[in-house]
Order: structure tokens, then sequence, then C-alpha cells
């Protein structure tokens, strides 16, 4: 049994509870972002086995009650994942590799 939570960009909604309030966000996460899609393992990574949590730019805002509408969800998989599934849908989660090669680009290439 698997649970998955998608995240539409700004979409306020999948944001709730806060983990300020001691909450964790059960199951993996796919967030669509505006020119790409990444998947979190269990949300908030494990580094054990080499995958890394959601960044902290999902917590700072601006949000939107508007992106949580399902056309909006709808929309973004038939005219950017349908077309693109590469770029703007998911085959593996994020691992500390990648992020890290993302992050800090000249101390890895060197």
């Amino acid at each position: 049994l698997g649970v998955w939570n998608h995240i539409l960009m700004n979409d306020i909604v999948p944001r709730f509870p806060r983990e300020s309030w001691s909450y964790r966000h059960p199951g993996h996460t796919i967030w669509f972002k505006k020119h790409h899609a990444k998947a979190y393992y269990l949300h908030y990574g494990d580094e054990k086995q080499g995958y890394v949590g959601i960044p902290k730019e999902f917590e700072e805002g601006p949000f939107s009650f508007d992106m949580h509408l399902f056309h909006n969800y709808v929309e973004y998989i038939q005219e950017y994942s349908l077309k693109d599934p590469g770029e703007f849908y998911v085959e593996s989660f994020i691992q500390v590799l990648e992020h890290n090669k993302k992050a800090y680009p000249s101390i890895l290439s060197s």
C-alpha cells in the first residue's frame, strides 16, 4: 500500500496542517512545479536510503486556494505531464547525490 500526495505548485491545502503544529505528512510527495515535477520519498526523505526530503521552499509563500481547484490539476496533467512526462512527471525519487549536484555544483564537479 502506498500513499501519494500530489501537490500543484503553490496549492495551500496540502500544506496544512503545518509541521510547526507537530504534524507529519504521510506518504510520498509529487510536487508539480512550473518547470518540472519532482518526487520526494516519504515527503521528508530518508538519508540512510539516499533520498532527499521536500525542500524548504515548499513552506514558503505566497500560497493559493485557487490552485487547489480540481480543474487546475487536470489541466497541468493534460497540458504538461502527458505532453512531456520526462520533465513534468516522475519516475524516481530525488536522491541525495542528485540534490547535492544541484545545490553544490562547483564542489562536486572538481
